[in-house]
């Protein structure tokens, strides 16, 4: 059918990831997929909205991130060294990837499909079927994605899943979704294909199907799974229709289908061998081992596995899970994968990732540690003062703690699990180790790292502190828990307390949903209208927080005083939402940008009474929104970022008095809209609207020059919220060769080092 649709996009030469840059943390939830979840060998890749993360199963480590989708990634499969992928507008990628050592190579090619497009691949064959309720047949020839064939499925029917395998000289495919009915359809030929007929048995949509490989009997066993709570088991053979068995003519669960261009009468035999009714609510996947065990996962928040007995009878082997308490924050798993017989994964509605690996007696299994990270869009994230970790917040309505434990980054708390998105997060506090947030509410609020943190990462002061924390059944404030408390005043504190003293580090997800809390100390109000941003002094005990508005009263900064948790002053000046604010590092300065294209510097008058007094403003400094700014070589110059697609320095101060003329140093113009800024001893690192990083040396005078070419291959897959350098001392060297804090909205957070190697 030639080359209809299809566009190639092969690149040049071959990508490798890593090639420049280590990546130390790369951390992003499961997306709410049935078919967002594969393993292959020790390659692990998951979906989390446009990219798709392959990790080493044995090592964890991040071999790649694809990163090319424009549109959330609707399903993946991997079949060998290809993998398919397939987003909500129709693009359809299939990367050739080998893995060798700490590189993947990589290469795509792009074919055009309806939105939302399911998916399967075999070989050099890709099965994708959309919305337009087509079923497409591609082959990869060279550099090409070339359509063989086009499919009707009938009119108004929705595609949830397909499947394609060998069977005898063909290929047979099977297409299920909202229907309720099994299509099934044999291809001789890539360009002849002929629809067989349909299998029928479940009472509500099916989400899930997969061909098993090729029995010792020589029959094929297809699953399916369905939000009528079961699964089913089909096997499939050949036979010539004379030879049938009369029991198998009037078995009402077999049903026969001619073959076309079989030899004497040739049939395929498709036999309900089992219904699988063993969850308590919609069963979302199912995947096949190489040994013919069947894993199913169930948003009842359990995953089984399945194996056929003595008697020819299909029964649950084991159950694993989540059952009842604080682990039913889980709120059910989407996809499951099974690792070599011996380890099985699982994705949650909440993003988290679940892995159990069976001990060496092959009786019991246990949790072991998953990659995960948050599942919606990242907004902010920050190291804390010493630079020992960081914190992250996103649209999944939490806060994430991230630190190094045994050579490895990972989460260690959710300090925050809350009702809105939290769009801002800062460190506060004498030490710097508690934290501020702000969300889709009208205040801040201040949490206090918990006893058992102090412990773990070694900080004095533990004593003081409070053990854990709770959260109340119909709360969003965090309540503390204190171990040698008088009869515990709930089931929740206990249970907590429990957690606690059983705690393992680095905590595993189910640990980590309910289990690793902040006590909230504080809810600081002022603001009419939803904060918009916060930040907080390097000392850590000033505040700065801003609102969304439409009018100059409501677009007033609030300065805090984080030890009495008082409101200090209220400063107006800009006419809209604040979007940055940042503190120098001697804490002498406050400097804000804002819808209104302006920015504003404030110097700290507080040891005369003054509080922050405004010595310089300029008005439409940029020709858009300004997104960020940044203070450079201490308070010598600052830099703005805009959606006009420039980086502005600004003079700063000379000696210990501010400029009173504005003197612009430089402007440097960018390939996209700027949204985040962070500078070190000698790098100013920038980032852009569609996920790009850059760069920069900055002179004494302002003259900036790139430093290097990122690798592209570790842009984040879509808009970059945050960029922080890990704090080293002031004598340290360092830059482009240290830590790089990266928040996106592709819903990762990540760490990079070396990025200039």
């Amino acid at each position: 059918m030639g080359m209809t649709n299809v566009t190639s996009v092969q690149k040049d030469a071959e990508r490798f990831y890593a090639m420049s840059g280590r990546i130390e943390l790369l951390a992003a939830g499961a997306s709410r997929l049935s078919d967002g979840l594969v393993v292959e060998g020790d390659v692990l890749g998951y979906v989390s909205g446009r990219i798709i993360v392959l990790k080493d199963v044995r090592s964890d480590r991040v071999v790649g991130c694809i990163n090319v989708h424009k549109s959330p990634v609707r399903a993946i499969a991997l079949a060998g060294s290809v993998l398919a992928s397939s987003d909500v507008s129709g693009t359809i990628l299939v990367h050739r990837v080998g893995f060798g050592g700490p590189e993947l190579k990589h290469r795509e090619w792009l074919g055009s499909d309806a939105g939302s497009a399911v998916i399967s691949v075999l070989d050099d064959v890709v099965l994708s079927a959309g919305l337009d309720s087509v079923m497409r047949i591609w082959r990869l020839k060279d550099s090409e994605m070339v359509e063989e064939a086009a499919i009707g499925l009938g009119d108004g029917f929705l595609p949830e899943c397909i499947s394609l395998t060998q069977f005898n000289n063909s290929l047979l495919a099977a297409v299920g979704g909202s229907d309720r009915k099994l299509r099934l359809y044999l291809i001789h030929e890539l360009s002849s294909v002929t629809f067989l007929g349909v299998l029928s048995g479940h009472k509500d949509w099916i989400r899930s199907l997969r061909f098993s490989d090729l029995t010792p009997e020589g029959n094929i066993l297809l699953a399916t799974a369905s939000n009528d709570r079961t699964a089913q088991i089909w096997r499939l053979r050949t036979g010539l229709k004379a030879d049938m068995a009369v029991s198998d003519v009037l078995d009402k669960n077999t049903t026969t289908f001619k073959i076309p261009q079989g030899h004497n009468d040739e049939v395929l035999v498709a036999t309900k061998e089992a219904i699988l009714a063993y969850h308590m609510d919609q069963v979302t996947a199912v995947r096949w081992t190489p040994k013919f065990q069947l894993a199913t996962c169930s948003m009842d928040s359990s995953v089984a596995l399945w194996s056929i007995d003595e008697n020819h009878e299909w029964r649950p082997q084991v159950r694993l899970g989540l059952l009842g308490g604080a682990n039913s924050h889980a709120l059910g798993f989407f996809s499951v994968a099974v690792a070599d017989e011996e380890e099985i994964f699982a994705s949650s509605f909440s993003g988290g990732l679940f892995r159990w690996q069976r001990e060496l007696d092959n009786q019991k299994w246990v949790s072991v540690l998953a990659p995960g990270g948050h599942s919606e869009e990242v907004w902010d994230a920050r190291w804390d003062p010493s630079g020992r970790f960081a914190v992250s917040c996103s649209a999944d309505k939490t806060t994430r703690i991230w630190a190094e434990h045994e050579g490895r980054w990972g989460e260690i708390a959710r300090p925050q699990v809350h009702g809105h998105s939290v769009f801002g997060v800062s460190f506060v506090g004498k030490d710097g180790h508690d934290l501020v947030s702000v969300s889709e509410e009208k205040m801040a609020r201040l949490f206090e790292a918990p006893k058992w943190f102090y412990q773990h990462m070694g900080i004095a002061g533990a004593e003081s502190r409070p053990d854990a924390a709770s959260m109340p059944a119909l709360g969003l404030s965090n309540k503390p828990s204190e171990q040698h408390q008088e009869g515990l005043s709930s089931k929740e504190e206990q249970t907590d307390m429990q957690a606690v003293d059983s705690m393992t580090m680095p905590p595993f997800e189910e640990e980590l949903m309910q289990g690793r809390l902040w006590p909230e100390m504080a809810k600081l109000y002022a603001h009419g209208n939803d904060l918009s941003c916060v930040a907080s002094s390097p000392d850590g005990l000033v505040l700065a927080t801003a609102a969304n508005s439409k009018l100059r009263q409501q677009a007033a900064i609030v300065i805090w005083d984080v030890l009495s948790r008082s409101k200090r002053q209220e400063i107006e000046g800009h006419d809209l939402t604040v979007t940055a604010m940042m503190f120098s590092k001697d804490c002498n300065f406050l400097a804000s940008v804002s819808r209104d294209r302006s920015f504003r510097v404030y110097e700290n008058r507080q040891a005369t009474n003054q509080g922050f007094a405004l010595v310089y403003s300029k008005k439409n400094a940029h020709s858009r929104i300004i997104n960020c700014i940044e203070w450079v070589h201490g308070t010598k110059m600052f830099a703005t970022g805009s959606r006009d697609k420039t980086v502005k320095l600004h003079a700063g101060t000379i000696g210990n008095h501010w400029k009173e003329d504005e003197v612009l140093l430089s402007s440097l113009t960018l390939p996209g809209p700027v949204t985040a800024l962070s500078w070190c001893p000698s790098a100013l690192a920038v980032g852009l609207e569609d996920g790009q990083l850059h760069l920069f040396g900055v002179s004494d005078d302002g003259v900036a020059t790139a430093l290097c070419a990122v690798n592209p291959d570790l842009y984040p897959g879509a808009r970059v919220r945050a960029l922080h350098w890990r704090p080293v001392d002031d004598d340290e060297e360092g830059g482009a060769g240290r830590q790089l804090l990266i928040a996106s909205e592709d819903h990762s957070v990540r760490i990079y080092s070396d990025l200039c190697t």
